[in-house]
């Protein structure tokens, strides 16, 4: 029997866009961006580097978040490493076109990194979630996902997959846990795959301290 596939919507109502609206959205995005700098390059921002030693967890009680640029962040406590949304890699596309490669490299490499007690994705769109530098961290990492990822990631081979529903929570130990909290955006790979995963924003606790990273740079419905 075919399984039935399920769709998944966002807490707020909102105008729908195709493919060619992003398409759209993108390049023309591009274009601006290239003649409001033209003929001055535009200037980037500077990448501290970091090493193995640098990237340890911390010794005291406190919380650590390491940007990696993007939605990448490396969250340690004393007792556990967790990374958010990792991407290693050049492009964050399925095709490398010139327009779409990053702009600066990572702080440090994959190997840099401590050991990852698991990756928290919060969706499946290229900027977030990319497989070769999951890859890399190992297909028995654990990968943390909201609901709907774990079937297309156990066909690539990753062997460590849980689902989270939003507001559902999780413990990644005995004094950690992590929450699934809902967030206004959409999902896809390809041009079949639309909203067949959700998407979230992950709530990370102990006993205390807080810290919630969004998922996606917008969260209001009148921002979507």
């Amino acid at each position: 029997m075919t399984q039935k596939k399920v769709r998944f919507t966002n807490p707020w109502a909102h105008q729908g866009h195709g493919v060619a609206d992003i398409v759209r959205w993108k390049f023309g995005s591009l274009l601006k961006r290239r003649k409001a700098h033209e003929p001055e390059a535009m200037a980037l921002p500077q990448c501290l580097r970091l090493d193995a030693s640098s990237l340890q967890p911390p010794t005291n009680e406190s919380w650590r978040a390491t940007w990696l640029g993007h939605s990448s962040f490396l969250v340690q406590s004393r007792t556990i490493s967790l990374l958010i949304d990792p991407i290693f890699a050049d492009y964050c596309s399925p095709i490398p076109l010139p327009q779409l490669r990053r702009k600066t490299t990572t702080p440090c490499r994959v190997a840099d990194l401590p050991k990852i007690d698991a990756v928290l994705l919060t969706h499946s769109h290229y900027d977030h979630l990319d497989i070769q530098t999951l890859r890399q961290l190992g297909t028995e990492t654990p990968l943390i996902t909201p609901a709907g990822h774990a079937h297309w990631l156990a066909k690539k081979g990753f062997r460590n997959v849980t689902e989270i529903p939003w507001h559902g929570v999780h413990a990644i130990s005995d004094e950690i846990t992590i929450t699934a909290t809902p967030a206004q955006h959409f999902t896809a790979r390809s041009l079949w795959d639309r909203d067949l995963g959700h998407w979230c924003g992950w709530l990370i606790q102990d006993a205390h301290s807080k810290l919630w990273h969004a998922g996606r740079h917008r969260l209001l419905p009148s921002l979507s």
